[in-house]
């Protein structure tokens, strides 16, 4: 469905829950929800059993009539989906069905940045520089694509992310990072109203001082400071500007002083680079993405550190193998579940109702995992310090969320339940009546067939028995 302007019909308390569908998109599970949407996985159906799975994301039940959420929903899909390129997550979709604004985007099997920073740290580990230096130039390739998004007549629309983070920026288990959320993007064209003067959006803890001090001529460079916040943080373990709290954070950040100094085992070329990217003075800052981007090539070649995706990939799978396990069987619970119900004839259509799609949970886990961002921002337009503005969860315990699906049959149980959980597209009591049927005939043709055994033998016997003659006769008869 083209979705121009938002409806703003049908929204009051619209909630959703695993089996519905939204137009060709079947929902399986929850993955994230932040404070503007929430994040579900789901498939695509079609013909000759194809299926692809996805990301549907879609306002919060509380945020439906909202319009001015929704002009942000919209605003995100229009900038997102123009972006073309490998490390920026892709828009597939934009639809609306009885009232609810949904975003379909890829499905990233993989978890965030900040995720595997956090792992790491735990280890009592630092991030190799490589790895730290090939995921940020990989996405600096993507925010440069959006940096240089053009309209119909060529110019550019200044495209500003205005939330690059370690949350934002998604780990496919290939090793290939993905930005995400251009929720809060800012853009020449955009629906919602732009920022006002003195409102914060973003993460502290990664923003550039122009932003923070609330200015409306923010640009690129903004992002460009983003990404040299992220590597520091790599580096040193901690934001660039630590504080005993956000106001204290945020005064030192807008204060001109440098961030804290890095490790001394740190190379020269990698020094420099944090500290022109992170220069107080926009216009002493590294210009944009792509030179930043060859910058960091650069330093792998000089650091004798050369990194690829797949080394990246290897990395991120040795700390995050138990993550990787646990949201594959959450896929796997997930289709098993929906595939039960599909066997069971419930099929579900999403209809207003009353919320059932998540259990309360509190903000936790600030990073999504095979995830898109469930909404930066939470319209109030406060700034947010922690490790980010989304306030996503990730639920992927089944115990601790009763809207995830049970686990399905497993091999131990009897054949025939076994059986009973074949794909074979009737309902459980169909498939015994069939069952009953088939015994009962087998049996009726098992008798029958005996009857008509028995008599044609005792038949045949009559045949023969008169041209049979004794011994004991036949001499009689001759004397």
């Amino acid at each position: 469905m083209n979705v121009g302007q938002p409806s703003g019909a049908g929204h009051p308390n619209a909630g959703l829950a695993a089996g519905d569908t939204l137009d060709r998109y079947e929902l399986l599970c929850p993955l994230a929800q932040g404070g503007m949407a929430a994040v579900w996985l789901a498939r695509l159906r079609g013909k000759h059993g194809f299926q692809k799975l996805v990301a549907v994301k879609t306002i919060r039940p509380e945020h439906a009539g909202d319009q001015r959420f929704q002009r942000m929903f919209l605003d995100e899909a229009r900038i997102a989906a123009s972006i073309t390129h490998s490390n920026v997550a892709q828009i597939l979709d934009l639809g609306e069905e009885n009232g609810v604004l949904y975003l379909v985007m890829e499905w990233i099997d993989g978890d965030s940045l900040s995720k595997l920073l956090r792992v790491v740290q735990r280890a009592g580990q630092r991030v190799p520089l490589g790895v730290a230096l090939r995921i940020l130039a990989d996405a600096c390739g993507g925010l440069h694509a959006a940096h240089e998004l053009r309209d119909d007549s060529g110019q550019l629309i200044n495209v500003v992310h205005r939330d690059v983070s370690p949350t934002n920026i998604l780990l496919s288990n290939k090793g290939s990072p993905k930005v995400i959320d251009f929720g809060i993007a800012k853009a020449m064209g955009r629906l919602a109203e732009e920022t006002s003067a003195g409102v914060l959006k973003g993460k502290i803890s990664y923003m550039s001082p122009e932003q923070a001090l609330g200015r409306s001529n923010v640009d690129r460079r903004a992002d460009v400071w983003a990404v040299g916040s992220i590597l520091h943080m790599a580096l040193t373990g901690a934001p660039p500007f630590r504080a005993e709290n956000e106001v204290l954070a945020l005064h030192r950040l807008t204060s001109g002083k440098p961030p804290d100094p890095l490790p001394a085992d740190v190379p020269p070329q990698v020094r420099a680079i944090v500290a022109k990217t992170m220069a107080f003075n926009v216009d002493q800052r590294t210009p944009d993405c792509a030179t930043l981007q060859a910058e960091l090539e650069q330093a792998m070649v000089a650091c004798n550190c050369l990194t690829t995706p797949a080394d990246v990939g290897l990395f991120a799978a040795h700390y995050l193998a138990d993550s990787a396990r646990t949201r594959q069987e959450l896929v796997q619970r997930s289709i098993a579940a929906a595939s039960d119900r599909e066997r069971g004839g419930r099929p579900r259509m999403h209809s207003a109702g009353t919320p059932s799609g998540f259990s309360p949970v509190a903000p936790r886990d600030t990073s999504s995992s095979g995830a898109l961002g469930a909404g930066s921002g939470n319209g109030s337009g406060r700034g947010n310090a922690s490790a980010s503005s989304s306030g996503l969860v990730s639920p992927f315990a089944a115990a601790s969320n009763p809207s995830m699906p049970s686990m399905p049959a497993t091999r131990l149980e009897p054949s025939f339940q076994r059986w009973n959980t074949a794909p074979t597209g009737m309902s459980a009591k169909e498939r015994w009546i069939v069952t009953a049927a088939v015994l009962v005939t087998a049996l009726f043709v098992g008798v029958v067939g005996a009857i008509l055994y028995t008599a044609v033998m005792r038949w045949h016997g009559s045949k023969v028995e008169p041209a049979t003659t004794s011994p004991t006769t036949t001499t009689s008869a001759t004397r």
